[in-house]
């Protein structure tokens, strides 16, 4: 019996978000912070869902040094995960979110814009 392997999820989400945004994704804040990013981080979810779909929660951040920018790109990428369909040679099965972007004010005095959602995949 061949093994099931199941993704890397916080990779396939990065290589998807580099894959249709026009700022680098990033699992961590850089030292270099630039003017405008994403970060993503990984935030439970369910696990197993039946007997054999992965069910993975994200928080995805939207930080620039002007709002509406932030704010634009958060919803944008709310866009391209409702229209998913392969991650990182996995097929999703499902995008399930617990509301819309907010700001998330900083120390660093960037503007950010956070939201969190579940992605189901499927193992190869």
């Amino acid at each position: 019996m061949e093994a099931i392997t199941y993704p890397d999820p916080k990779a396939a989400l990065i290589g998807f978000l580099n894959g249709v945004l026009d700022v680098p994704a990033y699992s961590r804040v850089p030292n270099e912070r630039p003017a405008s990013f994403v970060r993503v981080l990984l935030a439970g979810g369910e696990g197993g869902v039946d007997g054999f779909l992965s069910d993975v929660a994200f928080t995805v951040e939207s930080w620039d040094n002007n709002e509406s920018a932030a704010q634009a790109r958060a919803q944008r990428i709310r866009g391209h995960l409702r229209g998913a369909y392969l991650m990182g040679g996995h097929p999703v099965y499902g995008y399930k979110e617990w509301g819309p972007p907010v700001d998330l004010a900083d120390a660093s005095l960037q503007w950010r814009y956070t939201f969190t959602f579940a992605i189901r995949f499927r193992p190869v």
